[in-house]
């Protein structure tokens, strides 16, 4: 049963990678949170194996759904991090993110001709990029709340310390908007 899982994972993985790089690399097309999420969850669908694996050891295979939930909830929040993190040099590498993508279609941005200094003033003085640190906070709440009724103290633990530093990294971000009086 546990190679079921494997296969099932391996395709998500597969399927995710070929859809980004089909559609979000090189050039701008929407970009849905739907779809987001679905490439989010499937590019991190691997890390599912050793969980589900330690379940169908210690017969809680009635856990693995919840632990997928979980690790899904936790990719997209991941996600969503290194999209906020790394968003210069996925512009630099035609790599269009989510965050990308919304930014440069919600703004009518010709990728042609906008700079970093001035695609960074869409970003930063945007409400969208607060936006994206909330439900990036959202979605690390839905992970925890996945896993309330299963015992895995250590996964609970890493996923409010993930959490933990995404609210300081917002605060840290309002309070750079706030002394620039924006």
């Amino acid at each position: 049963i546990f190679w079921d899982y494997y296969d099932k994972y391996q395709n998500e993985c597969i399927n995710a990678t070929l859809l980004e790089s089909n559609k979000h690399f090189d050039s701008i097309s929407e970009y849905s949170l739907t779809e987001f999420s679905s490439i989010s969850k499937g590019k991190s669908a691997l890390a599912k194996f050793i969980p589900t694996g330690m379940a169908l050891l210690n017969t809680n295979s009635f856990h693995i759904s919840l632990i997928e939930e979980s690790v899904d909830y936790f990719a997209i929040a991941l996600q969503m991090r290194d999209d906020i993190k790394d968003w210069k040099e996925d512009y630099l590498q035609k790599n269009y993110s989510y965050l990308l993508t919304t930014v440069l279609i919600n703004n009518k941005i010709n990728i042609e001709s906008v700079s970093i200094k001035e695609l960074s003033q869409y970003i930063y003085f945007s409400k969208l990029f607060d936006e994206f640190y909330l439900l990036t906070i959202e979605y690390y709440d839905k992970s925890l709340k996945a896993v309330e009724t299963v015992p895995c103290n250590n996964w609970k633990f890493a996923l409010e310390m993930s959490k933990s530093e995404c609210v300081q990294s917002l605060r840290n971000y309002r309070q750079f908007i706030k002394e620039k009086n924006i």
